[in-house]
């Protein structure tokens, strides 16, 4: 597996104990149904990959301490469920990268 198709994701699951995934947010666009992405019973499968979400690390860390403007690298993939009778806004568990 090469680097750039490790940091893709395909699917995530949905949250234990939803009752229904109301929308679908990737850097806060909302994904439609059947266009963007498919869900079943237990994971939301996107139909175009998005980037793993890397926070800024070591070396990084310090040249933005410097000021030096660096960013998070990757996509925030956030779900609107229906969960114990109330909506809430949840961040995906994305799965591990793949080494």
């Amino acid at each position: 597996m090469s680097p750039a198709t490790a940091n893709l994701i395909e699917s995530v699951s949905i949250p234990a104990g939803s009752e229904a995934v109301l929308n679908v947010y990737v850097n806060g666009v909302e994904l439609r149904a059947g266009s963007d992405f498919e869900a079943d019973r237990e994971r939301i499968h996107f139909l175009t990959p998005v980037q793993r979400f890397r926070p800024i690390t070591g070396i990084r860390i310090v040249l933005n301490a410097l000021c030096i403007g660096l960013y998070n690298r990757g996509d925030t993939i956030d779900l609107r469920i229906r969960r114990g009778g109330h909506v809430e806004v949840v961040r995906a568990d994305t799965p591990p990268a793949a080494r």
